[in-house]
Order: structure tokens, then C-alpha cells, then sequence
């Protein structure tokens, strides 16, 4: 499903039609970044629980296109989230994801600025000694 979700909420007007509240959706993708017991079991065929994060940054990142329909509490978890996934397999979704919530969600961004400055400068210095 997480697969066919981000293709979904391209269709603005699909998803804006719909009764969906989209702060409750960016709650529950991020709660599923942090705590996989909710996936069902067994999960998906050709999935493992650490390809979640994989399938849930795409449309963290297509949720930071909806900023009207997201309140604050939801655009600060979706920043948080995707601040969260610099570090492992979904870092480059997670940065394309932030570079939209600084165009999509400014006010947000602003105020979260130097807590997501400070991870990605911890996740290049990581870069750096292993290189």
C-alpha cells in the first residue's frame, strides 16, 4: 500500500476530495519510521522490517506538498521524521523531503532550522572520518 500511496497523493485533487485528515496520516507514517510493531505480520512479501523507512520517506516527502492540511503539531513531526532518517537507507529521501518542507512548510523550517542544520553537520562528519 505504502508503495501505491505516494503516486496517490500526487492527484491533489483525488486526495483533497477525500474525507482524509492528513496530519493523522503523517502521524501514523511516522510512528512506523520509529516503532515497526504495528506493520502487519508476516509484512509484505519481499520486505523486511528495516525496508520500511525505504517505503514511508517518499510520501513523508509528497506530504510536505499539502501544507494547508497539515497542522503544526503534524509539519513538526514530518520535519523531525525526516530529520531523523539522514542517518541510514532512506537519507536520500529524507533529504529531498526536508529541501520541500524548506519551500512547502518555510515557517516551520525556520523555527526547526538549527536543530536540523546541527543533525545533518553530525551526519557529514560521520561522512567525513569513515571516508
Amino acid at each position: 500500500m505504502l508503495c501505491d500511496l505516494v503516486p496517490l497523493l500526487r492527484d491533489r485533487y483525488l486526495t483533497l476530495s477525500a474525507t482524509t485528515d492528513l496530519s493523522t496520516l503523517t502521524t501514523l507514517l511516522c510512528d512506523l519510521t520509529v516503532d515497526r510493531t504495528h506493520l502487519p505480520h508476516p509484512p509484505p512479501v519481499n520486505w523486511s522490517r528495516t525496508d520500511v523507512p525505504l517505503h514511508v520517506y517518499p510520501v513523508l516527502a509528497v506530504l510536505t506538498t499539502y501544507p494547508t492540511h497539515l497542522d503544526r503539531g503534524a509539519q513538526e513531526r514530518l520535519v523531525f521524521c525526516l530529520d531523523s532518517g539522514l542517518v541510514g537507507r532512506g537519507a536520500m529521501t529524507s533529504v529531498t523531503g526536508l529541501g520541500l518542507v524548506g519551500l512547502e512548510l518555510q515557517t516551520t523550517m525556520r523555527r526547526l532550522l538549527p536543530r536540523v542544520l546541527h543533525k545533518l553537520g553530525q551526519v557529514s562528519n560521520r561522512e567525513g572520518e569513515s571516508a
